[in-house]
């Protein structure tokens, strides 16, 4: 039995190569192993590659005719998933995608609702995925519209009517889709998006499985709102007989730019071939055993400054985490000003 970590998140826009880069290090640091992205903002057939080496695969859906909308579903590398069947939509509104995890049989569905009519896009969705799906469906993505009121808009945030919540609950009853973040936080006020315009907070990003699932939920949480206006949604299922790939190392090239970096690595290899280059042992062994100390140096001194760097992350997150909390309760302009201040610093870690 494992754990798979999925994420979801509304990027507002992924044209720009350093976005796209601030996107996938977000997913990896927060270890997603399956990633619903909305709003990719991708032409069909202009897309920028959208991906790196912890996340070779994905799917897309876009929009043709401008760069709105959009959704994507990214696997990690480590992830032993074998692809059977996908289905995009012309709208850019939705992403459909199976296959076998183990083994066990998933469909994963993406969704990007519209701000109105919403109920009409999610009926399309699920009468088309009634014809599609396979195995244990998990459905997720930015709803645009706020399912349990008041709990979840703050006062005066709410912007769907109580007819729109209703016909809502209607179409995932019939389905038998769980929200299960609602389910995990029973009395609960949290927020998945901000609004600048309107300064409130309401959720409106989630994750649905069916009730046949409910046993593979293991969390679902909300995390803090850093460089989008959407926060991170995770959700971890326990999926029995998953194995992951072993990860080869690689070496962080980035270490190679770093002054302090190239001259510890050179004072360890000069070190070692004056120890070892002597009349006793061949130069070809010395030779080849010199990469192994070479790659020990680098693996040191990238644990080094990965703990560093974590460290202060996890430091901003905190700070950020505990005042985005602040903000929630009082939407007090301050709040918010020292929170953009924050999202900065962090911005400017993820970008180093």
């Amino acid at each position: 039995m494992a754990n798979l970590n999925l994420i979801s998140m509304n990027v507002r826009g992924l044209n720009m190569p350093a976005k796209c880069s601030k996107a996938l290090a977000e997913f990896q640091r927060l270890k997603g192993d399956v990633i619903f992205v909305q709003e990719t903002h991708f032409r069909e057939g202009s897309a920028p590659g959208f991906r790196n080496a912890r996340y070779p695969t994905g799917y897309f859906s876009n929009f043709g005719e401008t760069k709105s909308r959009g959704v994507a579903i990214l696997f990690a590398r480590h992830v032993p998933f074998t692809l059977q069947d996908v289905v995009t939509d012309p709208q850019g509104r939705f992403l459909m995608v199976k296959g076998m995890l183990g083994n066990t049989k998933l469909t994963f569905v993406n969704v990007y609702l519209p701000n109105r009519l919403q109920t009409k896009c999610l009926r399309k969705v699920l009468r088309r995925l009634s014809e599609f799906q396979e195995g244990f469906v998990v459905l997720g993505g930015d709803c645009n519209v706020s399912l349990d009121m008041p709990a979840d808009c703050v006062q005066g945030g709410g912007s769907s009517v109580p007819s729109l919540r209703v016909q809502f609950h209607k179409l995932l009853s019939a389905d038998r889709l769980i929200d299960c973040w609602r389910l995990s936080n029973p009395a609960v006020k949290d927020y998945t998006f901000y609004s600048h315009a309107f300064k409130k907070y309401s959720r409106i990003d989630y994750f649905f499985v069916e009730h046949r699932a409910l046993e593979m939920v293991r969390s679902c949480k909300i995390g803090p709102i850093t460089w989008s206006d959407h926060a991170p949604l995770l959700l971890s299922l326990a999926l029995p007989n998953l194995v992951r790939t072993e990860n080869a190392w690689r070496l962080n090239e980035s270490l190679l730019s770093d002054p302090m970096t190239r001259a510890e690595v050179t004072a360890s290899l000069e070190n070692y071939f004056l120890e070892n280059d002597t009349d006793d042992v061949t130069p070809a062994t010395v030779w080849e055993a010199h990469k192994c100390v070479l790659r020990g140096a680098f693996i040191q001194l990238g644990s080094r400054r990965k703990k560093e760097r974590t460290a202060r992350m996890e430091e901003l997150l905190r700070e950020t985490t505990a005042l985005e909390l602040t903000h929630k309760s009082d939407l007090d302009p301050e709040s918010f000003r020292r929170l953009v201040l924050l999202r900065a610093d962090l911005a400017k870690l993820t970008n180093a």
